[in-house]
């Protein structure tokens, strides 16, 4: 996602900052060895706040997870930051949360826009930023000016994986194609459009248009799309003017296929235009609802949070996963937590692999199709993650992972001290048998064996008399 400018929310404004602090914990009474702070920041108020309450939510519920898995040896607290989407905001907010010495990541920002008008203050203090939904490719781009290497990592695929997926999901199954494509003159769309007509070759592409994003009357629209006979429309900007042109066209006669990339993928959606309008509006974007990875696993959320979950769910859990996972491990400095995200390698909620490339994308993402059918926004695809129970996906996180095995490695390192413990001690007893007996062998008195003098007799023989050893005379001899 990225920011969307909206004359609402002028540079004339004066900067609001709120910051608001949220706790989740397993028992409040538990004594913790040690706490962290984690910011989320994005538009939690203003025409885009639904897109920043829903991610900070979907943040929610893993912390509280993680509290209660770690009860009595961490605890974790969210401090909450709101930019409105919007750079100006972002300018305003962003030098407090820098300088915070507390806070050792962030998740955010949200929107593009406001991510680069963090970036300096963040970059300056070297507080790692992991964004669900920031599209924008100079984010990473490591020639851009803008880029925000070291710090900034993203979990969504940038506009130029989104830009051709969403052409080629809008014109799928449609024979000879004449696209138009509006986008909203911010910097999303603007960059959507372009990337989505860097891939296309031939005359598909009929027109394009350029309106504010803040555009209430469609009809030069209209009246191009009559005029070029398109038959495809895709919209590069946000849901409230995507809800607006998509009307006018259906309430003008339009009956061809209407699209938008991620920025029109919300429910909200439904509060700007009928069920009925939306029928058939096909939708790109680099996540997938929780609803549709696993209902068990949406449940579980509906229980915690109180609500079901919105857009960017499944990225916003991914992004404070990694910041859970290294304090997991024992992370408790910036320097340290950024060490570890680049070396990151975990499973996603999703069910696929993920972690960060040099410059801080995603290395696994992927780009899905949708449909509005019957008032709902549903999923193409299949889901990977259908037929496991919510207890087994949060098994899977990286920080349960990391507990499980710092268990293991503990149990194995006790187990090995054990024994080296019980091999020192057998060896120490054999060494003090050997030395008692040597010393009993010094202290044993020496016996001296005489001998028996030999009992004598004296015998006579005629006139001779001899002495003999023994008690008898020989023959011939007799006792004197």
């Amino acid at each position: 996602m990225r920011i969307s400018v909206s004359t609402i929310f002028s540079a004339t404004v004066s900067v609001i900052f709120s910051l608001f602090l949220n706790f989740f914990q397993a028992s409040p009474t538990s004594a913790v060895s040690a706490s962290f702070t984690i910011a989320f920041q994005g538009p939690l108020s203003g025409p885009e706040g639904v897109v920043g309450k829903d991610q900070l939510d979907a943040v929610k519920f893993a912390v509280y997870h993680f509290n209660q898995h770690f009860n009595g040896k961490f605890e974790v607290k969210i401090t909450e930051v709101d930019d409105q989407g919007d750079p100006n905001q972002a300018v305003g907010v962003a030098p407090d949360i820098a300088s915070n010495s507390r806070i050792i990541g962030l998740v955010g920002s949200s929107y593009s826009g406001a991510s680069i008008a963090s970036l300096p203050f963040y970059k300056a203090q070297n507080l790692p930023m992991i964004s669900p939904s920031a599209t924008r490719i100079s984010l990473t781009d490591p020639s851009s000016g803008a880029n925000g290497f070291p710090v900034f990592h993203r979990i969504s695929p940038t506009d130029k994986l989104q830009g051709p997926a969403l052409y080629k999901i809008a014109t799928r199954g449609v024979s000879t194609p004449r696209v138009i494509i509006v986008d909203d003159r911010a910097p999303y769309g603007v960059m959507l459009s372009q990337y989505m007509r860097e891939s296309v070759s031939g005359q598909q592409i009929v027109g394009t248009e350029s309106m504010p994003d803040n555009t209430v009357d469609w009809s030069t629209t209209i009246s191009r799309v009559k005029a070029l006979a398109a038959n495809v429309v895709i919209y590069a900007g946000y849901f409230p003017q995507a809800a607006t042109l998509f009307t006018q066209l259906r309430n003008s006669g339009y009956t061809g296929i209407l699209a938008g990339g991620d920025g029109v993928l919300s429910p909200s959606i439904f509060q700007y235009a009928s069920p009925t309008t939306l029928e058939g509006v096909r939708l790109s974007a680099g996540t997938v609802p929780l609803s549709d990875i696993n209902s068990d696993f949406e449940k579980n959320f509906q229980k915690i949070i109180g609500r079901p979950s919105g857009l960017y769910a499944v990225e916003s859990i991914d992004a404070i996963n990694v910041f859970l996972y290294c304090i997991a491990k024992g992370v408790n400095t910036r320097n340290q937590m950024l060490n570890c995200i680049d070396n990151f390698s975990g499973t996603s909620v999703s069910g696929r692999t993920y972690g960060f490339d040099s410059y801080g994308d995603n290395s696994g993402p992927s780009v899905h199709a949708f449909e509005i059918r019957s008032g709902l926004i549903r999923l193409w695809d299949t889901s990977l993650r259908v037929g496991q129970t919510s207890e087994s996906i949060i098994e899977s996180f990286p920080w349960f992972s990391a507990d499980i095995k710092a268990a293991a490695d503990a149990k194995a390192a006790a187990d090995a001290k054990a024994a080296a413990d019980a091999k020192a001690a057998a060896d120490a007893k054999a060494a003090a048998d050997a030395k008692a007996a040597a010393d009993a062998k010094k202290q044993t008195p020496k016996v001296v064996v005489k001998k028996a003098t030999p009992k004598t007799i004296t015998c006579k023989k005629g006139a001779i008399t001899r002495v003999f050893n023994g008690v008898k005379c020989p023959p011939g001899y007799t006792k004197k």
